[in-house]
């Protein structure tokens, strides 16, 4: 006859809280069934976690080295001393240092900022107190004549030679003007635009 599982017993018999004739009995049935067999083993191996991982940090002997010791510092009035201030101090400059970097940062932001609204199809404006002064305009330059040079046989109905028309272009940068020298056609020939192109 099979007896029933006595799987609510076994914390008891593993602690030792039974009575003699239960652990007699409880002792009878694990040597008959191997399921309540491995249920014993399984739960007095977890016990036997437990208690080692409960178990105290400190001995006896430990814990009464280490209340000497601090009882001897009390009656001598040894007390601990504070560390250095310095890293503290050191944290607070470099911290001040920083918050003055980035406020030198934004007021440079702010300034160099334009007070008005610029249209977005003009350059951005030179980063100089001052506003760039007008270039002063460059006198007329004409070549000079070479005296009594020899020239080309010319017929009497060519028209004259044009005097080279000056191109002038000012850039947005005041320095810096282009200077362009060409050739003028000669006014009996009528000039043709693009539109009137052959």
């Amino acid at each position: 006859m099979m007896t029933p599982h006595v799987l609510d017993q076994l914390p008891l018999w593993i602690e030792g809280d039974l009575a003699a004739p239960e652990t007699a009995a409880l002792e009878a049935h694990l040597s008959q069934c191997p399921e309540c067999r491995r249920a014993a083993e399984r739960l007095r191996d977890s016990q036997a976690w437990l208690r080692e991982a409960l178990e105290p940090p400190f001995e006896a002997p430990d814990r009464q080295r280490l209340r000497a010791r601090v009882m001897e510092q009390i009656c001598t009035g040894a007390t601990a001393k504070p560390g250095p201030r310095m890293p503290l101090r050191r944290s607070l400059l470099l911290a001040s240092a920083a918050t003055l970097l980035l406020a030198s940062l934004i007021w440079n932001l702010e300034r160099a900022r334009p007070s008005r609204p610029v249209h977005p199809g003009l350059p951005a404006p030179l980063s100089s107190a001052m506003p760039p002064s007008r270039p002063e305009p460059t006198p007329q330059v004409s070549r000079p004549r070479p005296a009594a040079r020899p020239s080309r046989a010319r017929s009497p109905e060519s028209p004259p030679l044009a005097e080279p028309a000056r191109i002038e272009f000012q850039t947005s940068d005041p320095a810096v003007r282009i200077i362009w020298l060409a050739q003028a056609k000669p006014p009996s020939e009528p000039i043709q635009t693009p539109l009137e192109a052959p």
